[in-house]
């Protein structure tokens, strides 16, 4: 059944793709196609103008901006299209030897005429009316290589070659171009019957030979002076070899097994599908959660970690041995970047085998407290795992199993990682803590447990260790996890919480783990989480207080709301307002879950204070939670907000009723009893701050780029000197891991920003199909993402986000009807922007342009897309 669903699936996204050539690209009819309306408005791609035609001025829809007195608002656009001519030609370039004397080359085309043409009407009659009737145009022609040239095909149009001899005397490059020249009545407007439409150019061998080389940088640039990822590229891609670049447009080959190509051509509306990297899975029982942490506070023993976790060290290092005989047999400007990738490796294998020694080791105070801390993080792991599987099988309607019986098992990668960046949490003098762990893995594939194990295993070292002198354990912020984008952090508070949850309810239940509560704070911006508890009224914002009372009566929330979980992160049970509760003696909102029998429901058995979570700064300051989740932005209060300084540990006081209080807050020095509120008096006394976050998580790394990028690093210096601590008279950095979907610069980028070395994970070997800790999955076996690149020059943004969107929306929607379990992805429409106008533009864009488009396509003879009257937009 699985494998007829994933072909259903294969097909509707073909038949989504074969939708969007015909819309865009045509023809949509066939070769002889008759229609309607001008082709030059009904086609978006592959459209070919007299030479000199300049892009029409209703097309610049940011020509507007170019005029505006303002010139310090984002337009979000370039220069003006206006100022650029429409494409007059396409074409490609390859690479032959010089032995070969001669190659074919095709050129095709259709061109539309006016002419009077018989259309059926609804009622049956038949009605001549005007029609743009296609014509198809293929010419075939021998082109000699070594020479340059050019060939008039047709009236006005060319094919045209350039040949170029290489350096090593054996090669030639060839740029071959299809050009319309034709000589327009009106050049300002040429009319569409001087327009050439789906153009193609191919180009083989007259005897079918794979002539056509593949291209090497060693034809543009010295290898050696290429950049490291350029290099890294050119080992790790040697297998996918590249036969033909296109000039305004994609280019496409047909190759006959690695000894060169039959065929190149031109591609207008480009497909390809890149293959799913999937993590490696392991039948070890020694990577389960539960069996690595054990029972009881103090876990498992060294030997038997040893015993579990030494098979993924020595399976690693035997691949990397495996790797180092195949170096031989690589080509020799090749040798010294593979040995740069082994030595990558080998460098990773070692911190892992150190990890495991620290674990393991006998005797040894250091050893001791971190295999107790790594015990206490598998057993809370486990705990998140099973738990977020079953609140999210609750939350979906499913059948809800015990949630001890969920397996809960490391992904061979996820422990790796952790094992190799235990020794610098443990030890500060730690060579690797000045270094960011760069965590490298395709979306999905479970990078965010690889750090939470890593948080889980900080928050419980901090509470076992002896701390620095003049500062505390026990409490304070241990992690700081930060995210480029306010929905992100929101979406991944969810399973923080559920950790959290996981290590309280361990800490009530084992002991031994200190008195003060984990927990887990949000701290973004105002409009998604308030402020403050409560403010005046006539306050033109809400506070916490406020918007809780106005989300029971149902009225509108001003601004940001603590209401962050929708539902119980342990057990996945619904939160009403009745579940965020105002506490105003502490000044503080606490969440509970609804269902009775939950752990952190009201009156439990254990002694919790509710879901252990906090969604208002205020709360965030005073009660300083295990782990932060906040967005980089955020950051820019440590300028002018003193009371930012408690999340590094430096707390001065602690009040009984409000927590602990900054040098950044004015605070009184007691509080007197209330007995009409029942409430008690409540001391305020000084305290020692505590020790400030040992391990910092940049989560997204890639999206820190630009403006943004800038910004991030200057505020970073300020982060990582509040994070340091001094010890034995030397300062000691917090350590930094990252995660990313892309490594492109990853060591000027982490420089520019950290000032940190940076240790990719997985390291590439010699191959991009296989890290060892991950292996691509062949598109035939399972399908990947496809990818169909829309280059529209002459036509605005608008317009071609209009023109995609409706058809793939109707399309879709028909799909839908037809095979609705399998094509429910399609039904929903991402769409990313580069500035607020941008954004605004499309939300207008779906609400009016998208939607009458769609009605458009419904009513052509011969629609295949849906109507629009069943359909809504939603931004």
């Amino acid at each position: 059944m699985a494998g007829e669903r994933i072909e259903i699936q294969r097909g509707l996204r073909d038949d989504l793709v074969t939708t969007l050539s015909r819309e865009l690209l045509g023809p949509f009819e066939g070769p002889s196609e008759a229609l309607r309306q001008r082709p030059t408005g009904r086609y978006l791609l592959g459209r070919l103008a007299p030479a000199g035609t300049a892009v029409s001025q209703e097309e610049d829809e940011g020509a507007s901006d170019s005029s505006a007195e303002d010139d310090t608002s984002d337009s979000g656009y370039a220069s003006p299209i206006s100022m650029s001519m429409n494409p007059s030609s396409i074409g490609l370039s390859f690479t032959v030897d010089l032995d070969v004397a001669t190659v074919e080359v095709t050129a095709e085309w259709g061109s539309y005429a006016e002419e009077k043409r018989d259309f059926v009407r609804k009622d049956g009659r038949i009605r001549k009316d005007n029609a743009w009737v296609r014509e198809q145009h293929i010419h075939t022609l021998a082109m000699a290589i070594g020479e340059s040239g050019r060939c008039t095909v047709e009236d006005g149009i060319d094919v045209q070659w350039l040949c170029r001899a290489l350096p090593d005397g054996r090669r030639c490059a060839v740029s071959v171009f299809l050009v319309n020249r034709v000589q327009s009545k009106n050049p300002d407007r040429p009319d569409d019957s001087e327009w050439l439409f789906q153009p193609r150019l191919s180009v083989r061998h007259h005897e079918g030979s794979g002539v056509f080389l593949s291209r090497s940088l060693d034809d543009v640039v010295d290898f050696d002076s290429l950049d490291p990822d350029r290099r890294a590229d050119e080992l790790l891609f040697r297998h996918r070899p590249e036969y033909a670049v296109g000039h305004g447009c994609a280019a496409d080959w047909v190759a006959d097994g690695g000894l060169g190509a039959t065929q190149v051509s031109t591609v207008i509306l480009p497909v390809h599908e890149l293959a799913r990297i999937d993590p490696r899975s392991s039948d070890n029982p020694g990577l389960d959660m539960r069996r690595l942490g054990g029972a009881g506070a103090e876990g498992v023993s060294g030997d038997q970690l040893r015993e579990w976790l030494s098979p993924l060290a020595k399976a690693y290092g035997d691949w990397i041995e495996e790797l180092a005989g195949q170096v031989a047999g690589l080509d020799d400007r090749l040798h010294l970047q593979a040995g740069q990738h082994l030595e990558e490796c080998r460098v990773v294998h070692r911190r892992i085998e150190e990890g495991i020694r620290l674990l393991s080791d006998t005797g040894n105070e250091a050893s001791e407290l971190a295999r107790r801390a790594f015990c206490f993080a598998n057993r809370a792991m486990a705990l998140q795992r099973s738990r977020s599987e079953a609140a999210l099988r609750r939350r979906r309607g499913e059948p809800v199993e015990d949630p001890d019986e969920i397996e809960a098992v490391w992904r061979p990668f996820q422990i790796a990682f952790v094992m190799m960046n235990l020794p610098p949490l443990v030890d500060r003098a730690h060579p690797d803590r000045e270094t960011c762990d760069l965590l490298w893995f395709p979306t999905g594939g479970g990078k965010t447990e690889a750090y939470l194990g890593l948080t889980a295993f900080v928050l419980a070292l901090r509470r076992i260790r002896e701390p620095v002198s003049g500062h505390r354990v026990g409490g304070g912020v241990g992690v700081l996890m930060r995210y480029t984008l306010r929905l992100l952090t929101l979406q991944q508070f969810q399973r923080a919480a559920t950790l959290a949850c996981a290590c309280e309810l361990l800490r009530a239940s084992e002991g031994g783990w200190g008195d003060e509560p984990f927990s887990v704070g949000v701290w973004v911006g105002s409009n998604s989480t308030p402020n403050h508890y409560s403010y005046p009224n006539g306050y033109p914002s809400e506070g916490a207080k406020e918007a809780i009372a106005n989300w029971a009566e149902g009225n509108r929330v001003r601004g940001g709301t603590p209401a962050q979980l929708l539902n119980c992160p342990w057990c996945g049970a619904q939160l009403g307002p009745g579940q965020y509760r105002a506490d105003d003696e502490h000044e503080m909102v606490r969440i509970f879950c609804s269902d009775d029998h939950c752990d952190f429901a009201p009156g439990n058995g254990l002694g919790l204070d509710g879901i252990p979570a906090h969604t208002v700064d205020e709360q965030v300051y005073r009660h300083t939670p295990s782990l932060i989740i906040a967005t980089v932005d955020k950051f820019a209060q440590m300028a002018w907000n003193g009371r930012v300084q408690s999340l590094f540990g430096r707390v001065q006081r602690r009040c009984d009723r409000h927590g602990y209080i900054s040098t950044g807050e004015n605070h009184p020095g007691s509080h007197f009893a209330d007995r009409r509120k029942r409430w008690d008096a409540a001391e305020v006394v000084d305290v020692d701050p505590f020790e400030p976050p040992d391990l910092v998580i940049q989560d997204e790394l890639h999206l820190i780029s630009g403006p943004l990028g800038t910004l991030v690093g200057l505020y970073e210096t300020a982060v990582d000197g509040l994070a340091s601590l001094e010890v034995d008279g030397r300062r000691r950095v917090p350590k930094i891991v990252a995660s990313t979907a892309t490594i492109r610069r990853a060591v000027q980028q982490v420089d520019s920003l950290f000032r940190r070395s940076v240790t990719v994970f997985p390291p590439a070997g010699l191959d991009s199909a296989d890290s060892w800790f991950g292996a691509e999955v062949p598109p035939d076996q399972d399908p990947g993402r496809l990818y169909v690149g829309v280059f529209a020059p002459g036509k605005s943004v608008k317009t071609s986000l209009v023109r995609v969107c409706a058809a793939l929306l109707s399309k879709a929607k028909r799909q839908h009807r037809d095979h609705p379990d399998a094509a429910d992805a399609y039904m929903t429409l991402v769409g990313y922007f580069n500035s607020l106008r941008e954004l605004g533009g499309a939300v207008r864009l779906a609400e009016d342009d998208i939607p009458g488009r769609i009605e458009v396509l419904a009513r052509r003879p011969g629609a295949i897309l849906h109507s629009a009257t069943s359909m809504s937009a939603k931004s």
